[in-house]
């Protein structure tokens, strides 16, 4: 009976785990968390979010920005399709040329939040993407670490004619700047369903033993 049950459990987690690998070879990478180090900087500085479409319209697609850390600032500016707040999250749309939340921030430690990508990009065919990228500003608005621009960007391309849509990360200097995954939920069910499958092994083991 146990060894019934456990021969059909392994079968449910192998094809469990079969369609998470199937899935994430046709779905890309959509949750990031950044981390900024200002640790070579001192005084006032802002933190500068853009969510930017390559040519407008471009496919759909939205970035959700949260769980915020270091030591930020009251001073807020903000530019197109932006709404939201630190404590909830801001939201980007790509539904106007410019999408911009600039936060004011005290240099000097290291700043960290969560991104996550949604949208038609993930579904629809296209030929223009949509860039977001994190930008350290002095005072003066001047860019700090990249005297060219972004610390951070993440270009989301939509669904090809031979091809799934995809997501590129790019840092400019892993010293000042690192973007990691985030597991999506599907990465955390295979894990979990392998922890049900090395569970259900040690109990039929236990069960099979012969009696002394």
């Amino acid at each position: 009976m146990i060894q019934t049950l456990f021969s059909r459990s392994v079968l449910a987690l192998a094809l469990l785990s079969g369609a998470g690998v199937a899935s994430a070879a046709t779905a890309p990478q959509t949750s990031y968390h950044v981390e900024i180090n200002t640790a070579g900087f001192a005084g006032q500085g802002w933190l500068d979010f853009s969510f930017i479409p390559g040519h407008s319209p471009a496919t759909g697609a939205n970035a959700t920005v949260s769980h915020f850390s270091g030591l930020f600032g009251n001073d807020a500016e903000t530019s197109g399709m932006v709404s939201g707040s630190l404590a909830q999250g801001i939201n980007f749309g790509n539904t106007a040329p410019y999408n911009d939340y600039l936060r004011a921030i005290t240099l000097g430690g290291k700043f960290g939040f969560d991104v996550q990508f949604s949208g038609d990009f993930l579904t629809m065919r296209g030929i223009s993407g949509t860039q977001f990228s994190t930008s350290l500003l002095g005072l003066d608005y001047a860019n700090l670490g990249n005297p060219r621009g972004p610390l951070v960007t993440v270009d989301l391309n939509p669904l090809q004619p031979h091809g799934p849509a995809t997501v590129h990360t790019g840092v400019f200097d892993p010293h000042l700047a690192t973007i990691s995954p985030v597991p999506e939920p599907s990465s955390w069910l295979m894990l979990l369903a392998g922890a049900g499958f090395i569970g259900l092994r040690r109990i039929a083991r236990k069960t099979s033993k012969p009696l002394a």
